[in-house]
């Protein structure tokens, strides 16, 4: 655009201050552009996040239920009773069949033990009880009604699981309790607990009731995270219940404690036991024995034993091991004598879910601890910090440039060498920054991707204690957003900012070599930007004040107002 306006202005086409205005026009017609290209930057990037999101809101559950919910559901029609027959299922995509043809029933308040090697399919009847899939053949009913002709409550609302990974979340022991029945009164809630044999130890915990148990119940020992989902199925209270290798997570001590409130949590219910442990099974009414998918056996654990079937290979190491455990305190972890202090597992000097603060580290600590992050790759921070100088020197040409070509109009000189040295000026600065940019955030990503690794080597040298008053949230915001950030500042700050201070000295260096009067012009100026961020944040702190005072008084004039508009309407 200089140049065609430089030649009309030599033709006579224009003026010289026509040409200017074109100029500084030109400027403002691009400056829309300039946003255009972050705008789009941050539109993709928010169409990759929306992606993800929108992907989550349009997921369709597998099983559909044909069965509006009803408040109440069929109380009075089902009767806890569990029935597949001829069951034929393999799981979406896989190839080999979970199901071959299953059938068995479980009358009202009867007790069956389900067993069978490693993928013999007892999850897959729990799945298929609960409804989280379908069978591609055959029936499964309750109470005598296919699960698909029931609604979403009268499945799930009779049912109540305890699995072997329990599954507790950040919150209170309280918080968790009241999963099983969320208007349970605290008196209900500790005589869960006590038919769970849970309350002793709960009310040793610091907080008894209201200690918050960690991430998935990390605070608590695997009896004791298994003691309290028992106490969430007893407020259920369901009439079938389903122990999912409920003592496979435990030790031998608590097995006994557990054992005892399993007891206690199955009487008057209908109840499935899937386990490989002889314990386990070994009272229950019937025991079916699953292989490879189909019922091979079935009966007492006695007559299957004398059989020396398929129950008797599984059982049979098992029943020559087996010894009664021994009288053990109740609420003892897993691992720890019984009686001793639980508040050490507890006291942590960081509040609770806080990550900890860099006490004590001043503007000169942190950038010393950044830079000595940054000395593997101090080549490329150098070949950043030296396309960032080019950059802006041909930047600085560029406008130098043009001025001399306007100056050179002026004076009716020759003005195309300028125009020449303007035209590799100008390609130049873009190619610098492209080169700069590439090589600043080279080096970043290749330092950001070594600190993940040694955070995580950290965090793994310290797990499980480091995680005991934290979050999983809040590693992943450390592993992603807090080390982005230290990414973001090499592949942003470094470079720029060293240029940003060494640019306008060399600016300064050259106006005091050529007219002083200019850079003393141009040096209060200079300042005044190097104090703005300084005054903008008082500015923001006396702002913040003043909007305080401000809301303060209007939160005292809307009081004032509605009880003036109270005091209207009762008039009225």
């Amino acid at each position: 655009m200089l140049a065609y306006g430089a030649f009309r202005v030599d033709a006579g086409a224009m003026s010289l201050a026509e040409l200017l205005v074109v100029l500084m026009m030109g400027i403002e017609v691009f400056r829309p552009q300039r946003d255009l290209r972050a705008l789009l930057h941050q539109g993709l990037v928010g169409m990759a996040a929306a992606d993800g999101v929108l992907n989550l809101l349009a997921g369709r559950p597998i099983v559909e239920y044909a069965v509006a919910d009803q408040p109440g559901g069929r109380n009075e029609e089902l009767a806890p009773t569990v029935e597949f027959e001829g069951v034929r299922f393999t799981y979406p995509g896989a190839r080999r069949t979970a199901h071959r043809g299953l059938d068995f029933r479980i009358d009202a308040g009867e007790r069956v033990g389900f067993v069978g090697a490693s993928g013999a399919g007892k999850t897959s009847i729990v799945r298929l009880l609960l409804r989280l899939y379908d069978p591609d053949a055959g029936t499964v009913r309750i109470g005598g009604h296919d699960l698909r002709d029931l609604a979403a409550h009268d499945v799930h609302g009779r049912i109540a699981v305890v699995n072997q990974d329990t599954v507790l979340f950040h919150g209170t022991v309280e918080d968790n309790l009241r999963f099983g029945s969320p208007d349970a009164t605290p008196e209900e809630l500790a005589e869960a607990a006590r038919s769970a044999n849970a309350h002793e130890f709960i009310e040793r915990l610091p907080d008894g009731y209201g200690t918050v148990v960690g991430e998935r119940g990390v605070r608590l020992s695997g009896g004791q995270r298994q003691r309290i989902a028992i106490a969430r199925a007893i407020l259920r209270d369901a009439p079938i219940l389903v122990l999912d290798e409920a003592l496979s997570a435990v030790d031998a001590e608590n097995e006994a404690v557990i054992q005892e409130a399993l007891e206690r949590l199955m009487v008057g219910r209908t109840t499935l036991i899937f386990a490989h442990r002889l314990s386990s099974v070994i009272g229950a009414d019937r025991i079916l024995v699953l292989d490879d998918g189909r019922m091979v056996e079935s009966g007492r654990h006695s007559d299957l034993m004398r059989q020396g079937g398929v129950y008797f290979r599984l059982m049979r190491g098992q029943a020559e091991e087996s010894r009664a455990p021994g009288d053990i305190e109740l609420g003892a972890p897993a691992g720890r004598p019984p009686g001793e202090d639980l508040a050490p597992l507890f006291s942590s000097g960081a509040p609770d879910g806080e990550i900890t603060q860099a006490t004590g580290l001043g503007w000169y600590g942190a950038f010393r601890e950044l830079f000595a992050h940054v000395r593997p790759w101090r080549g490329r921070l150098s070949l950043a910090f030296g396309f960032g100088m080019v950059r802006v020197a041909c930047l600085i040409g560029v406008a130098v440039l043009s001025a001399l070509v306007v100056a050179a109009l002026k004076r009716g000189e020759d003005f195309t060498p300028w125009l020449y040295a303007l035209f590799a000026a100008a390609p130049a600065a873009g190619i610098l920054h492209w080169l700069e940019s590439w090589v600043a955030h080279d080096m970043a990503f290749r330092m950001l991707a070594q600190m993940r690794i040694d955070l995580y080597r950290k965090i793994d040298a310290l797990a499980p204690a480091w995680l005991l008053r934290r979050r999983s949230g809040d590693l992943v915001a450390m592993a992603t957003h807090d080390v982005e950030l230290v990414e973001y500042f090499f592949a942003h700050t470094i470079a720029p900012g060293l240029v940003a201070v060494l640019v306008p000295a060399s600016v300064l260096g050259v106006l005091l070599w050529f007219g002083w009067p200019l850079a003393a012009a141009l040096a209060p100026i200079l300042v005044v930007v190097v104090l703005s961020p300084f005054l903008a944040r008082h500015r923001v702190d006396a702002l913040g004040s003043r909007a305080r005072e401000a809301l303060a008084d209007l939160n005292a004039h809307a009081v004032d107002t509605i009880q003036g508009l109270g005091e209207i309407v009762a008039f009225e």
